[in-house]
């Protein structure tokens, strides 16, 4: 096996390893921008009793309400209105802060990952051309 040979094999390494790694952080990424997804932002108004706030839907068919937490209110201080996002499917569970996906984070790694196997492909195509 000459030196040529060895370059040729770990390029094929290394491309194999970029595609492999590539799918599973894509898959895993997916699985996250789909965990996120289905929140809804809102303007909330809070009752003058401070233990309940309401919305209303974004499918404008009822309005939305969820009891306040202490924690709800301490970071609520006072105020009478805030934006909250919510869930279709647990209306009654609200967030103050926009839900973080690690989605996006996750894609560009997927993405560095695509052009290592992609590289290292066409690095090993150039040097088995040059070779013979």
């Amino acid at each position: 096996m000459n030196s040529s040979e060895l370059v040729v094999l770990a390029l094929e390494f290394a491309s194999w390893l970029g595609f492999g790694v590539c799918l599973i952080v894509a898959v895993i990424a997916l699985i996250a921008r789909f965990a996120t997804r289905g929140w809804h932002s809102a303007r909330g108004i809070v009752d003058d009793d401070e233990t309940v706030i309401r919305w209303f839907r974004a499918s404008g068919s009822e309005p939305g309400t969820a009891e306040l937490g202490p924690e709800h209110r301490a970071w609520l201080d006072g105020r009478r209105e805030a934006e909250i996002f919510y869930r279709d499917r647990h209306p009654e569970r609200i967030r103050f802060e926009r839900p973080r996906s690690h989605a996006r984070a996750l894609t560009w790694i997927a993405l560095g990952f695509l052009l290592l196997g992609v590289g290292t492909s066409i690095a090993q195509l150039v040097i088995l051309e040059i070779t013979g």
